[in-house]
């Protein structure tokens, strides 16, 4: 019985592996689309990276503080190109 059933389904995946794939995209993407979900999602990296730097300068690593504070500037000022 057990071999019976793995013998069903080995044949069921050759049977889905030769089946016709799509060779072409349904829709096409805009890039304006993309960059405008990649600016959103760098914006919501810079908000995240902003309490690492607040919790360091609390503690006072403000050399940490300084690096987590470039990664934020550089993470909010891409979006705006």
């Amino acid at each position: 019985m057990q071999a019976r059933r793995l013998e069903t389904s080995t044949a069921a995946l050759i049977k889905m592996a030769t089946l016709e794939q799509p060779q072409t995209l349904a829709y096409a993407v805009h890039a304006k689309v993309v960059l405008k979900y990649l600016g959103q999602l760098m914006l919501l990296l810079a908000a995240l990276d902003l309490l690492p730097a607040v919790v360091a300068l609390g503690y006072g690593d403000s050399e940490l503080a300084l690096r987590f504070s470039i990664v934020v500037l550089i993470r909010v000022s891409v979006p705006a190109w």
